[in-house]
């Protein structure tokens, strides 16, 4: 910390009496409204200014203190004690300070010129110009660009609201004041899913028209598998396999029904007639007994 010295021309015998921040020595002539809240703790020292809500000192010009009260930034602590209105007046002064300056810098400090931007929220665009013939006789022009970068402040509800609460209770009652049946949120859902199950409809049949190609030219193969699901349910899938990939054809729930030979025997009728039995090269099922007596029939 930078210890503030005696104020000039007060008197030992009314030292406590003295406020360094109400004395306008310490306070640069400025249109900066930062002057309101910050001071030279040390009138020798002005690269160090001390904010008077919280008495952090920042060694980093006035411009870290400004965004030290406005929040908001990575690399500079927020003040404790600003209130939303100083961040705001803040952030907006920093939004409208927005300028260029251009400097000639060897390439040696190039990076130096980086570091010295990256520390103070800069952007630094570097431009090569031609002086002379060879590498040497080429210089380079720094760009900064001093501004306040995006905003990353977690913003209270009093800076979020636009509107008070009188104009949004106005705002209400001028809507219709009808409340929204049950019957018409189920008619509203069934109307917005009808069209998406028509469109995914069309994509399914259109995808079997592809493989069904397939299976004409190629062949296929008749796959069927059963299992059972989490609600305890017995499920037979039926799937054909081709050059074009795996198509799934459906699934049968036969929780109700009894498994036997002939009761498979008859699905897989049902299946291979519906590809065409003509397309129908072999059939691949699990090696379940009832399964294999299934082929007797």
């Amino acid at each position: 910390m930078v210890q503030s010295e005696e104020a000039p021309g007060s008197q030992r015998g009314n030292e406590a009496a003295y406020d360094p921040k109400k004395d306008l020595k310490r306070k640069a002539k400025s249109k900066d409204p930062g002057w309101k809240y910050r001071f030279w703790p040390n009138i020798n020292r002005k690269d160090v200014v001390q904010c008077m809500l919280c008495d952090k000192q920042v060694h980093a010009g006035i411009g870290r203190l400004n965004r030290h009260l406005a929040g908001g930034f990575t690399n500079v602590e927020k003040c404790a004690k600003t209130t939303t209105a100083i961040m705001r007046e803040m952030n907006a002064y920093l939004s409208s300070t927005t300028r260029r300056k251009v400097v000639e810098i060897d390439s040696e400090d190039e990076a130096e010129a980086r570091q010295g931007a990256a520390d103070d929220n800069e952007v630094i665009e570097v431009e090569e110009e031609e002086v002379g013939q060879g590498v040497a006789q080429k210089r380079k022009r720094a760009i900064f660009k001093v501004s306040a970068p995006p905003q990353k402040v977690s913003k209270s509800v009093a800076s979020m609201l636009r509107k008070s609460p009188e104009e949004v209770i106005e705002e209400r009652h001028a809507k219709s004041s009808a409340q929204t049946t049950i019957d018409h949120c189920i008619k509203k859902s069934k109307e917005d899913k009808e069209p998406l199950l028509e469109r995914a409809k069309k994509k399914t049949d259109a995808l079997r028209d592809k493989h069904e190609l397939a299976w004409q030219e190629y062949g296929c193969t008749l796959m069927s598998d059963g299992w059972t699901d989490k609600r305890s349910r017995h499920l037979v899938n039926f799937l054909v396999n081709s050059p074009a990939r795996t198509f799934f054809l459906d699934s049968h729930d036969v929780s109700s029904k009894i498994i036997d030979a002939r009761f498979l025997a008859k699905l897989l009728e049902d299946k291979i007639n519906e590809i065409g039995s003509q397309y129908v090269v072999q059939v691949v099922t699990d090696n379940g007994a009832n399964y294999k007596a299934a082929r007797k029939f």
